[in-house]
């Protein structure tokens, strides 16, 4: 069993690897796609530092252009990026959409669909709704994934990307971009302060795309 589990954890590293290199530049490749308006660009510096960058297009067609209208410093992983499996504390690589928009605090006029989070709200991690946010209410079971009214102020907006988006147990759940607490790293979220969580909410829409980069040897 252990070397079965060994073997299926070599091939999602293998995926992971061959999914997540970004060998083209978003701007351009978005530039032509009118229904995206909105990046978010998160390039990982080393540590557990990240610079993001949000662009919104200002036309259509082919003379499209991008305007930066936020900067910020973010944290990632506290082991970096690259995330393979549940529970390696990594950031994942790559090119993603919206799923929603989340809050502990009421929504703040985002045009994602918006959970409210409260005690009955989880992200599982269980094979009944492996990375979907729930209400167990609605899906009752004695969730182990995530509380997420317990992670404040984290969790005090947020939105949840589609890593994962087939719901492959052990590959990993749970990853959001969402607010900077009281600590310099993540479990292998992307955090960063509430005023820019909650700008950068009321801007995007779900055709966004969250791209993730390892910059890292830039600074070599």
């Amino acid at each position: 069993m252990k070397h079965l589990l060994s073997l299926a954890l070599s091939a999602l590293a293998i995926a992971a690897s061959a999914q997540t290199t970004i060998d083209y530049d978003p701007l351009v490749k978005y530039n032509a796609i009118d229904s995206v308006r909105h990046i978010v660009s998160v390039r990982y510096t080393g540590g557990t530092d990240a610079l993001v960058s949000m662009y919104v297009k200002n036309s259509d067609g082919g003379n499209a252009s991008w305007d930066e209208v936020l900067s910020c410093t973010a944290f990632v992983g506290s082991n970096g990026v690259g995330k393979v499996k549940e529970g390696d504390r990594r950031t994942p690589l790559g090119d993603y959409g919206m799923i929603t928009a989340f809050g502990i605090k009421p929504n703040p006029g985002t045009k994602l669909p918006y959970v409210d989070v409260d005690d009955d709200t989880y992200c599982c991690a269980d094979r009944v709704a492996y990375n979907k946010i729930i209400n167990v209410k609605h899906v009752p079971h004695k969730c182990r994934g995530e509380h997420m009214i317990k992670y404040e102020p984290d969790y005090n907006y947020g939105f949840f990307f589609d890593y994962n988006k087939e719901r492959i147990v052990g590959k990993g759940s749970a990853l959001f971009f969402h607010c900077t607490g009281d600590k310099n790293s993540t479990a292998g979220c992307i955090a960063v302060p509430e005023e820019h969580m909650e700008t950068i909410l009321k801007t995007i829409d779900l055709n966004a795309r969250l791209i993730i980069t390892d910059n890292s040897q830039d600074n070599d």
